[in-house]
């Protein structure tokens, strides 16, 4: 007989304290910030014009992040994402 299948309840709002799986350096990058500035993800969701939903996702890595929203949450003030920063890749 076939398993009925179970919905998994999700997790909305990732915590800080919880270890993050297969998030980019880009999105480590920019959630330090975020967390530095003390804003919270749903404020700078607004601010951005990104859907909440949409914005947690990729937050935990479970979405990949287009240029236009990097574009987006650069323009936020007190965030001070740089672009220039941001996608710097340190060679060791």
């Amino acid at each position: 007989m076939n398993q009925p299948f179970v919905f998994e309840p999700l997790n909305t709002q990732p915590s800080d304290n919880q270890p993050k799986k297969n998030i980019s350096p880009l999105i480590q990058r920019i959630r330090a910030h975020i967390i530095a500035a003390g804003t919270p993800f749903k404020e700078v969701a607004a601010k951005a014009g990104i859907p909440e939903g949409r914005f947690y996702r990729l937050m935990d890595g479970t979405t990949k992040m287009v240029a236009e929203e990097v574009e987006l949450l650069c323009k936020i003030e007190g965030l001070e994402l740089e672009p220039n920063e941001i996608f710097l890749v340190k060679n060791s």
